[in-house]
């Protein structure tokens, strides 16, 4: 009967075990995910900045090579030059900010994600010292 029950337990905890390490699995795999995404965001931040850069350059080159001929015309052109760079920094700037909150999403699930792996694998080994100490017989415990 005692060993009925020690192999019910064996089997219980090997049940336990194979769940502990099909959950890290998956666990893993989505780690792998979360991290090949946060990549890709970190890569379109650089691209979007550099692009962001290379608009600022050329409107400061546009800005020097035009000298209209009228001050008002100047002023005028000024202004709106200065409202299209403000649109277009404030819109870059809300995309910068979005992918920001991406990456924040992203590096929390990766977090998350280390967290049950740590904790399926304290699982894991609680297992295993349950599995070791039910093989061993009584008079070696």
């Amino acid at each position: 009967m005692l060993a009925r029950h020690g192999s019910l337990e064996v089997d219980s905890l090997r049940s336990n075990l194979e769940t502990s390490i099909e959950r890290e699995n998956d666990i893993k795999e989505q780690l792998e995910f979360a991290e090949e995404e946060a990549k890709v965001l970190r890569k379109r931040l650089r691209d979007i900045e550099a692009e962001n850069e290379a608009l600022s350059k050329q409107l400061r080159k546009l800005s020097q090579r035009t000298q209209p001929a009228k001050a008002d015309a100047q002023v005028h052109s000024e202004t709106i030059q200065t409202e299209v760079i403000q649109l277009e920094n404030s819109d870059l700037r809300n995309k910068n900010d979005q992918l920001h909150i991406q990456i924040e999403q992203l590096n929390s699930q990766v977090g998350l994600l280390f967290s049950d792996a740590d904790q399926c694998q304290v699982y894991r080994e609680i297992d295993l010292q349950h599995e070791s100490d039910s093989v061993l017989p009584r008079a070696h415990r």
